[in-house]
């Protein structure tokens, strides 16, 4: 008897602070022990909603700013709130379904990596009130879209290498002796098909260069492309595609000037978004942060929250995206949003990874990836 007198006290407490949060994630506002009585409807006496939010102020899931005030969630309270959900999927799944199709509809099959990640880090944002948020895969196998060459002066030429992600390289290559514009585009033309894998190569191989041609052209290869694969791409740093800043300081505790330093700060350390993205990243399923779990070394506190997940490139996780915004974010909501993302931004990318290995379409972007590998649709997992 003692164990189910428990139970009902236990699932009555966490009612009432289901509704406490509810109601101050509505309005911003401590919540009063008569408005929690109305919304949780518990037919129980307001004494004892007194009781039980006294209870909930002990355990440090709420706090009261002055003595005659209502109660504000912590960062504790908002946690178990959120862990306590039921989340319902069906509008997060026909949101993504309606996007799924205007991309079916487009048939755009050049849009490249970056390009989807920035429209889904925007659609995020949009449809979640907050600041969507995606780090960008750190690709081993990175892709390469094209490479320009352009002489700087006799025997030096600038190599220019534009990846999938829409991150462009430089370096200079001294060839040892001059080339002429015929030369360079020959040069570029033969660097490009060659990405394009064996069959594109073969189209324009070295027989059509001369020996200067193939000299300097062996070369670039070797300090360009192998150089750039082998490093891991690009500059090997993460990026951080960042939509609706500006929703997050619209939220009345914004208002607060500490509180919104602190904000500022933690955008402007785009080491420590990396970081916090990259730790979502390794996790299975969707992660919800809350202030200072978010920046656990911060002198001041964090009135942030962030609600990340995964994506993956042939069961294998590539990067993370998800929304970051005011802690008063709309959990019910955004949780099922990223985690659609995910699953959506899984699905296009394997696509797109899986064709630029085999399916090297004459329309397509020059492509290539560091390991060659056969991919089949059944691959694909999410």
């Amino acid at each position: 008897m003692r164990v189910l007198e428990r139970s009902l006290a236990e699932r009555r407490m966490m009612k009432i602070l289901n509704s406490l949060v509810s109601t101050y994630i509505s309005t911003g506002f401590p919540v009063p022990s008569a408005r929690v009585l109305t919304r949780s409807r518990l037919d129980i006496s307001p004494a004892t909603v007194r009781s039980v939010m006294a209870q909930l102020d002990e355990l440090g899931l709420t706090f009261q700013p002055h003595i005659s005030a209502g109660r504000i969630p912590t960062q504790k309270g908002f946690k178990a709130f959120v862990e306590s959900m039921v989340f319902d999927s069906a509008p997060a799944r026909e949101f993504w379904s309606e996007v799924q199709e205007e991309y079916n509809v487009s048939g755009d099959r050049e849009v490249s990596i970056g390009a989807l990640l920035e429209k889904c880090c925007a659609l995020l944002s949009e449809a979640s009130g907050e600041a969507g948020i995606v780090l960008s895969p750190a690709f081993v196998n990175d892709i390469i879209r094209q490479i320009k060459l352009v002489e700087i002066d006799p025997g030096r030429i600038l190599a220019v290498v534009i990846s999938d992600l829409g991150i462009v390289t430089s370096s200079t290559i001294h060839v040892g002796h001059k080339l002429s514009y015929f030369n360079l585009r020959r040069i570029e033309k033969y660097l490009n098909a060659r990405l394009r894998g064996p069959d594109f190569a073969a189209a324009f191989s070295e027989e059509y260069l001369d020996d200067r041609e193939k000299e300097a052209s062996e070369r670039l290869y070797n300090e360009v492309v192998l150089k750039y694969l082998i490093s891991g791409g690009g500059s090997g740093k993460r990026h951080v595609y960042l939509e609706g800043f500006s929703r997050v300081f619209e939220k009345k505790e914004m208002h607060n000037p500490e509180v919104a330093c602190s904000a500022v700060r933690f955008f402007e350390d785009r080491s420590k978004l990396v970081e916090v993205l990259a730790s979502c990243q390794r996790k299975d399923g969707v992660t919800v942060l809350v202030g200072g779990e978010i920046q656990p070394c911060t002198a001041l506190g964090i009135e942030l929250g962030l609600v990340a997940a995964p994506y993956k490139v042939n069961a294998i996780a590539a990067g993370s995206l998800g929304v970051v915004g005011s802690m008063r974010m709309r959990y019910s909501r955004i949780v099922p949003l990223v985690e659609h993302a995910a699953f959506f931004v899984s699905r296009k990318l394997s696509e797109m990874c899986g064709r630029a290995r085999i399916d090297f379409a004459p329309q397509q972007f020059y492509k290539m990836a560091l390991r060659p590998r056969t991919w089949r649709e059944t691959d694909v997992k999410y």
